[in-house]
């Protein structure tokens, strides 16, 4: 009975013999949340937020849209001079927080360098309709269906990146043009 307790007691009455318990590490993280944007280009890590608010947008998870909003619309400062590619995501963001003067002049100034791309025409039109100035929309979205085939056919990597939205500029500004705004 004797060496049974001791057997069994030995390890309490001596724990700097005893092993340590190995320290088990968690796995790393995966998914969208393990990220590392320090890692990333400035650019890069404003369009990589942009597509984060954009996928949540789609999938109806306004919370995380809103999370990460102000996130990427300050990436997108940080990353300037941007690409007209970027110009578009800003004004898109600014445009979804509501602040639709600025998300307009973002685009606009966008539009100071290439006048003619869709993409931003279709920003400043947005932003000049959902602000209540129809005149100005109704401009920019005859621009974009009076440029929008020689655009496209231009072969542009902007298009061409977002060839899944492409289609539904023309029909955006050809439904507002029809029916008057």
């Amino acid at each position: 009975m004797i060496v049974l307790i001791t057997v069994f007691a030995w390890p309490i009455l001596r724990p700097e013999d005893v092993a340590p318990v190995p320290q088990v590490q968690a796995p790393a993280p995966t998914g969208a949340g393990a990220v590392d944007l320090t890692s990333m280009t400035p650019l890069e890590a404003a369009i990589r937020l942009f597509n984060r608010v954009m996928t949540a947008a789609e999938a109806g998870d306004s919370t995380q849209a809103r999370q990460f909003i102000p996130m990427a619309i300050q990436a997108y400062e940080i990353a300037t001079p941007l690409p007209t590619v970027g110009i578009f995501h800003l004004s898109t963001l600014q445009r979804i927080t509501g602040d639709f003067a600025t998300a307009r002049a973002t685009a606009e100034g966008g539009l100071v360098d290439d006048p003619d791309h869709l993409l931003l025409l279709y920003a400043a039109a947005e932003a000049a309709r959902e602000a209540g100035d129809t005149d100005s929309a109704r401009g920019y979205y005859q621009m974009i269906v009076d440029k929008y085939d020689a655009e496209v056919a231009s072969g542009l990597t902007d298009y061409t990146e977002h060839r899944n939205m492409m289609p539904s500029v023309r029909s955006d500004a050809t439904a507002f043009l029809a029916g008057g705004g």
